[in-house]
């Protein structure tokens, strides 16, 4: 009888051993696909693809994360991000991108001229002509600028297009004299 008792307390004993490794095991798997997650979600991040970042920590419930929200991005990235939206044509969004990298950029940056440049180039191709002359307007400040004679050249075709010849043939005389 005492052995009996001795293999149910050792049964017993090795039972509840057996169910805290399996819930730790299931804690462990667990935290294992939220840590992997996580590192999904920053490496969307790091690799600057914010807005697939901002989509998958929503889907994924990861409110740990939403702190990168609020981070302020480097006026390259939105630059970057721009471009890319230029390239495949989402010119709206390329708009709101270039308008962000400005806000931050020097303009003793050598990258202000481009930037400005790219911004002009998807407000035409957005159709949002005015904006565009007065984006590409201030190209006229930078006439030393590959990005701000390509600006110009741009300029002077829009004016054409518009019907605006007067303003166009006075940008081809000021390019001129340089």
């Amino acid at each position: 009888m005492n052995r009996e008792k001795f293999f149910l307390v050792l049964m017993s004993i090795f039972a509840i051993l057996f169910v805290i490794a399996f819930l730790n095991n299931r804690a462990m798997e667990s935290s294992l696909a939220e840590y992997q997650k996580m590192i999904r979600a920053y490496e969307l991040y790091t690799n600057g693809y914010y807005e697939d970042f901002f989509h998958y920590i929503e889907q994924n419930d990861l409110q740990n994360l939403t702190y990168l929200k609020s981070l302020k991005r480097n006026y390259s990235e939105f630059y970057i991000e721009g471009l890319k939206k230029c390239v495949s044509g989402d010119y709206e969004v390329a708009i709101d991108y270039f308008k962000e990298s400005l806000e931050d950029v020097e303009i003793s940056n050598p990258l202000y001229t481009e930037i400005l440049y790219y911004l002009g180039l998807s407000m035409i191709n957005a159709e949002k002509y005015q904006e565009a002359e007065i984006t590409l307007e201030r190209l006229l400040d930078f006439k030393d600028s590959i990005y701000a004679q390509k600006g110009l050249r741009l300029l002077i075709k829009l004016y054409t297009k518009t019907g605006n010849l007067d303003r166009a043939k006075e940008i081809e005389k000021l390019m001129e004299v340089e």
